[in-house]
């Protein structure tokens, strides 16, 4: 048996890599909040960022409709102008499945300049008067080739890998990542750059086991199994890739998010090192292989493991920081109670001399309060915005009188 996996994992090849690129729109979405708050930290211009945190979602999930109508909605609230012109918003939709194309190849640095080039094509026709006129036609002077570049393409794709079977990916929070070329169809290989000046490389082995029993669990359970197994690997799989060398004995890594035996292999020839982490997943066994100089080894392996916690899952992030939203601090200063609603939506009696907490959006929310007692003719109703600027700020205000 273990013969003939071993064999499966030397011979098979990636079938993965030469696949057509399809990916889940939930596994884009994911490499959206973990890349949203690097592009939204780069972005100035209030209503773009509102447009684009908005937008990209409903892009995500191919609802161009909800998309146009988060771009109506924050012009709007931002410009206090209605998107009225029919020239303009068929060049919207233009830009709209431009940025639609993008994500699917995995682009969101240009799915995020072209929502972004909406809004410098919006100021054109606020400039000119013509947005909220419905029948007006285009003006001959605007610019046919308008481009934003609110983020560049290495500051964002960079930074997140998803494999063409949707079976795994990672985030690089503090470095970027790219494809190294390779003529062994088993690995999907990458160099890493870190911010901190560190570049090693790793290697992806993926296939199926031949036993569905093969697990971690499995091989803790069964030592000797486990040895003969990867003792096997060590002498066949590494030398085969990086030579002859000498293999550490196997041992159990708890990362956040799965499980691995780690085997670390010195290279006899040239004093590089290696450490292969060999995890299951989804029915299927990874070998995730990290090579750097010795000399380099101790401190590479401290970036590479902080990477490879993030493999399969990502990075557990803030809740804020995934729902892309921070806290408003309302305040109540009077002795009555008062009802508050969020976008025209009920959300809690605040009682008097009392405080509570809501989560919103980034962007503009608008809140409003209305006195629920203690009122001798009509209920005093306040209402109240709320800009979060980035995901996780807060933000306080205050309803009713002090009395």
């Amino acid at each position: 048996m273990k013969t003939k996996f071993v064999f499966l994992l030397l011979c098979l090849h990636l079938y993965t890599i030469t696949q057509a690129l399809t990916l889940d729109p939930k596994i884009v979405a994911m490499g959206w909040s973990f890349l949203s708050p690097i592009a939204l930290s780069k972005i100035d211009d209030p209503l773009t960022k509102e447009i684009v945190s908005k937008a990209i979602p409903k892009i995500i999930n191919d609802d161009i409709k909800g998309a146009v109508l988060e771009i109506s909605d924050a012009t709007y609230r931002v410009k206090k102008v209605k998107i009225l012109n029919k020239a303009f918003l068929a060049e919207q939709e233009i830009y709209v499945n431009n940025a639609v194309k993008a994500l699917r190849n995995q682009d969101y640095a240009r799915a995020i300049n072209e929502v972004a080039t909406i809004v410098t094509l919006s100021d054109k026709y606020l400039k000119k008067g013509t947005l909220d006129k419905e029948d007006a036609k285009r003006d001959n002077e605007l610019n046919t080739d308008i481009k934003s570049t609110v983020v560049k393409t290495d500051e964002i794709n960079g930074r997140f890998v998803i494999e063409k079977s949707n079976s795994y990916y990672f985030f690089v929070p503090n470095g970027y990542v790219s494809p190294l070329q390779s003529n062994d169809t088993m690995i999907a290989k990458y160099n890493l750059n870190l911010s901190s000046n560190r570049i090693f490389e790793i290697g992806i082995i993926k296939t199926l086991p031949t036993n569905e029993k093969w697990s971690v669990e499995y091989l803790e359970a069964n030592p000797s199994v486990r040895d003969g197994w990867t003792n096997l690997i060590s002498k066949t799989i590494l030398r085969a890739q990086f030579g002859d060398g000498t293999a550490s004995p196997a041992s159990l890594v708890n990362a956040p998010n799965f499980k691995a035996y780690k085997l670390p292999y010195l290279v006899a020839n040239n004093s590089m090192m290696t450490t292969t982490y060999l995890a299951f997943h989804n029915a299927q066994v990874f070998m995730i292989y990290f090579k750097s100089s010795q000399a380099d080894f101790i401190n590479n392996i401290k970036s590479f493991e902080e990477i490879i916690s993030m493999f399969f899952f990502g990075e557990k992030i803030p809740f804020c920081q995934m729902k892309k939203c921070g806290k408003a601090r309302i305040v109540n200063k009077s002795t009555n109670p008062y009802d508050l609603f969020q976008e025209g939506e009920f959300v809690e009696t605040i009682q008097g001399r009392s405080e509570y907490f809501l989560n919103v959006p980034v962007g503009t929310s608008n809140l409003k309060a209305i006195q629920k007692s203690g009122f001798m003719v009509y209920p005093t109703q306040n209402e109240r915005i709320v800009t979060i600027e980035n995901p996780c700020d807060d933000a306080s205000v205050e309803i009713g009188f002090e009395d």
